[in-house]
C-alpha cells in the first residue's frame, strides 16, 4: 500500500512539473523559475500526504538541506570539466560557437526546473522513499522505471536519434545521481547542479545547424559516462544496507 502511495505521489508531482512546462510552451528554461516553484510547492504537499511531514521536516526530507562538501566539490569540479569540453570540441572541429541571447536567464531557469525541481521529485521524494527498507542498488533500480518512462516524452520534442540517445543518458544517470544524493547527506543540491549542467549546457550554445546533432551526440555520450566517477569516491556502508536497518552506518 505504501508503494502505491509513493507512486501516486510521484504521478501527481510529475503532472505538475510536466503540465506547467507544456502549458507555458517553454522548454529552454524561459519560465523555469515558475515551473520549479510549482513543483517544489507540490512536493511539500505530497510529502505531507504521504509521510505527514510539516514544512520544516519536509524541507530536510526532500533534500533541501545543506549538502556535504565531498559531493559538492565532485559536482562543481566535474561540471566545470564538462562545460569546458564544448569550446574545446568546437575549437578542434573549427566550429563557430556562441551563447544564446539571454543565456544567463535561461541557465537560471534550467537550474530551477531541470535541476532543483527534478532532483527534488526523483531523488528527494521518489528515491528517498524507495530507499527505506531497500539497498541502494535495489531502490535506484526501482526508481529507474518511472524516470525512464517520463523521459519518453523527448521523442515528441527532439530528433529521433537525439531522443534515443537522451533516453540512454537518462537511464545511465539514475544511479550516479542517486549516489550523489546519498553522499551529499540526502541533499539534492550537488545533484541538481550537475543535472542542470548536463541538461542545460547543450541548450545554451549555438553552433551551425548542420553541426549541432554531432555536437549534441558527443555531449550526451560524455555526460552519460562521466558522472559514474562518483562511485570512485570513498563511501561508507550506506549503499549496501537498506535504510532502517539498525546496523546501517550513517553517511553517504
Amino acid at each position: 500500500m505504501r508503494l502505491v502511495l509513493i507512486f501516486a505521489g510521484l504521478l501527481a508531482l510529475y503532472l505538475v512539473l510536466d503540465r506547467s512546462a507544456w502549458s507555458l510552451r517553454r522548454f529552454r528554461g524561459e519560465w523555469g523559475l515558475i515551473v520549479g516553484t510549482l513543483a517544489i510547492v507540490a512536493a511539500f504537499i505530497v510529502e505531507y500526504i504521504v509521510a505527514r511531514k510539516v514544512p520544516r521536516e519536509a524541507a530536510l526530507a526532500l533534500g533541501l538541506g545543506a549538502p556535504r562538501s565531498g559531493a559538492t566539490w565532485f559536482t562543481v569540479i566535474g561540471s566545470v570539466v564538462l562545460i569546458t569540453l564544448i569550446p574545446i570540441y568546437c575549437a578542434i572541429a573549427a566550429l563557430p560557437l556562441s551563447l544564446r541571447d539571454g543565456w544567463w536567464w535561461l541557465a537560471f531557469g534550467i537550474f530551477a526546473q531541470g535541476g532543483i525541481a527534478e532532483e527534488t521529485v526523483f531523488r528527494g521524494f521518489l528515491f528517498r522513499h524507495l530507499r527505506e527498507g531497500r539497498t541502494f542498488w535495489r531502490a535506484a533500480a526501482i526508481a529507474a522505471v518511472p524516470f525512464v518512462l517520463v523521459h519518453l516524452a523527448m521523442f515528441w520534442t527532439m530528433e529521433p536519434i537525439l531522443a534515443a540517445v537522451s533516453l540512454g543518458v537518462a537511464l545511465s544517470l539514475i544511479f550516479p545521481l542517486a549516489a550523489i544524493f546519498e553522499r551529499a547527506g540526502n541533499s539534492i543540491w550537488p545533484g541538481a547542479f550537475l543535472h542542470a549542467v548536463i541538461q542545460g549546457t547543450i541548450k545554451l550554445v549555438v553552433v551551425p545547424d548542420e553541426s549541432f546533432i554531432q555536437l549534441a551526440l558527443v555531449w550526451l555520450v560524455v555526460t552519460a559516462v562521466a558522472p559514474w566517477a562518483v562511485f570512485l569516491l570513498p563511501k561508507s556502508q550506506a549503499e549496501s544496507l537498506p535504510r532502517g536497518n539498525p546496523g546501517r552506518a550513517h553517511g553517504g
